[in-house]
């Protein structure tokens, strides 16, 4: 059975989820979200030798190892936000047509950008008369061969590349909490980034991803700054003290202008919404939250609680009721071009982002609408050591749904492995099992070849009896050699030479032909295999008795030893075979033959039946 790993590498973990099966019948056999170590949380060797801590592409070549999944085809996802996607119509509805035509089609809408160094996807969103609907993305050349070579680094080649959103759709379909009947938004809440994806009528409608920072990871690169400055300052400590300072002061500078633009970078939206401008101001008390962080990177910030949701990394001022309402206005941005967008029923929640507990009460009191968390709970079948549910359902909705999505056959999905990008390692995935295949395949023949050569064998060698049988036969019933190598053609020929003599001094026969193609009929109906031993048939019709005394006629009786297996039960089987209409014989078998090695060497006494008889005497 196929094993499909779905492969989701975030800002913070790699999150894979290992299945196994078919269309019919699919199962989770492992799943793994291993946290991605911050880049400040090396460690210092005995030596002390600074130990930089795992690279992304390292941690992935050490789980791939440790888990054995080397040969298991691989399907991954790029972040919807790295690509631009367009919401556009071509009047075809054939799948084919659409192919063919949509990278003409789409230049009307990508303007402005280089559509020939992209690969171009679509995904068919409803049909309308001859007119189909479709969501159209285009990722940079760069940006595939930036995520094929992370990949590369850590010893996975992808069958394909898909998009996170998709999966994200994908799962949710599957989830316990589908409802086809619903317009649901489901929220896949991120630590730098969220998906937002639209489903009505249980398909796919809209789908986007905005970059939204949790500050998180910025904490965690000043740490590494603070930490690379007081060791430069160490090392300069012989230098004069202002020639120190004016280093130090440089290097702060840098580093606070630096984290002025990341904490100050617009909120950049993909999907096929209306493009709309998320700067800082825009962004509300969140944004200036992060901008006075910024501002006061010299103070030591408090200690804040985050919950658990962070385990190992610095601990920073967040507000998490301000991470929720920059979520809640790109809803609102996302639903802004969407007519239906006031009819949403249900929002379903997931990501490692939406864990607490106010993330429900937040959303469902500010757009007055159900909100639930994802949950796959009976979508598919667990391996114990999978872990929890809740995990998969917080931290694998991407994985899974990547990893379900060959297994499932209305499932959407787009592969960005196209062109100069295509996969081009399947045959060597299938090599191995078609050589066992093959191999098989060989062995089988020869197997059947044997069998079929015994059985020719065997033939021949019965046939050959039948000959020498026959021949015997001729010379004993003629007094003379078998000329040529049909026995019967030559007894026919001889009847011939009798009749219309009409002369009584010519003895009257049993018709020979007919007499020895009823034995071996009546032995083959048998089904027991046996061997002809000896063979003494004398067919000459004799008189009993003259005169006035009533005349009878009889048949010598032809006596034949044949041998057969002692199991075979033939001194029972065969004297009802040859009884039946189909023979001229009655049969008598005794049972006083000898018996050795499994072999019985039976005595059969066949005498013509009264009916037959009376055929060549009247």
């Amino acid at each position: 059975m196929p094993v499909i790993l779905g492969l989701d590498i975030g800002s913070t973990s790699i999150t894979g989820a290992v299945f196994s099966g078919n269309q019919k019948k699919f199962r989770l056999i492992d799943f793994f979200n291993e946290e991605i170590p911050p880049a400040h949380t090396g460690e210092y060797s005995e030596d002390d030798d600074y130990v930089a801590p795992l690279s992304v592409s390292e941690l992935l070549a050490k789980i791939i190892g440790e888990r054995k999944l080397k040969d298991v085809d691989v399907v991954t996802a790029v972040d919807a936000k790295d690509c631009i996607m367009r919401e556009i119509s071509v009047p075809f509805t054939r799948e084919e047509q659409i192919r063919k035509t949509v990278f003409f089609e789409a230049e009307n809408y990508f303007t402005g950008f280089d559509l020939e160094n992209t690969v171009l996807n679509h995904i068919k969103i409803g049909e309308e008369g001859d007119s189909s609907s479709l969501i159209v993305s285009a990722l940079n050349y760069e940006e595939i061969e930036a995520h094929l070579g992370l990949l590369k680094e850590g010893s996975v080649d992808p069958v394909v590349v898909d998009l996170d959103t998709c999966a994200l759709f994908n799962a949710y379909r599957a989830s316990a909490v589908f409802d086809e009947e619903k317009t649901a938004l489901v929220v896949d809440m991120g630590a730098t980034s969220t998906k937002i994806v639209l489903v009505e009528g249980g398909e796919l409608k809209k789908m986007r991803s905005c970059r939204l920072e949790t500050g998180v990871s910025a904490a965690a690169r000043r740490l590494l700054a603070s930490s690379e400055i007081e060791e430069e300052a160490s090392d300069k400590e012989a230098e004069p003290e202002s020639a120190e300072g004016s280093a130090v002061d440089a290097r702060l500078t840098e580093l606070e202008d630096s984290l002025d633009i990341f904490e100050n970078e617009e909120t950049s939206p993909s999907g096929s919404m209306d493009e709309l401008d998320s700067s800082t101001e825009e962004a509300g008390d969140g944004a200036s939250t992060q901008d006075s962080t910024v501002e006061e990177a010299d103070e030591e910030p408090p200690a804040r609680d985050y919950q658990g949701m962070f385990p190992g990394e610095t601990k920073e001022e967040f507000n998490y009721d301000d991470y929720l309402a920059r979520i809640a206005l790109e809803i609102q941005r996302s639903l802004a071009g969407v007519t239906q967008g006031s009819s949403i029923e249900v929002i379903c929640l997931t990501g490692g982002m939406s864990r607490r507990e106010e993330a429900c009460a937040f959303f469902r009191e500010e757009f007055d609408t159900d909100t639930v968390r994802l949950d796959l709970t009976g979508t598919f079948e667990m391996e114990p050591k999978c872990g929890s549910i809740d995990t998969i359902n917080t931290q694998g909705a991407v994985a899974v749904g990547l990893g379900m999505a060959p297994f499932i056959e209305d499932s959407i999905g787009v592969d960005y492995r196209r062109g100069e990008f295509r996969y081009e390692h399947k045959f060597e995935r299938l090599k191995t099992p078609l050589i066992a295949a093959s191999l098989l395949f060989f062995l089988l023949f020869l197997q059947l070849t044997f069998w079929a050569f015994r059985d020719w064998k065997e033939e021949n060698a019965r046939l050959a009896g039948y000959k020498r049988l026959n021949r015997n036969i001729y010379h004993e019933f003629f007094g003379e050699s078998l000329k040529g190598s049909d026995p019967v053609a030559a007894m026919n020929a001889r009847k011939r030479t009798w009749k219309g003599r009409g002369t009584a001094a010519i003895p009257r026969f049993v018709d020979f032909a007919e007499a020895l193609r009823s034995f071996p009929e009546a032995m083959k109906d048998s089904e027991i295999y046996f061997v002809v031993k000896s063979m003494d048939f004398s067919f000459e019709i004799k008189q009993k008795g003259s005169g006035k005394k009533s005349v009878d006629y009889y048949v010598q009786p032809a006596r034949v030893e044949i041998e057969a297996d002692t199991s075979s039960n033939a001194q029972v089987k065969l004297p009802k075979e040859f009884g039946g209409s189909k023979s001229i014989f009655n049969c008598k078998a005794s049972l006083t033959g000898s018996r050795a090695e499994g072999k019985s060497s039976i005595p059969l006494e066949l005498t013509i039946k009264k009916q037959v008889l009376d055929k060549y005497i009247k």
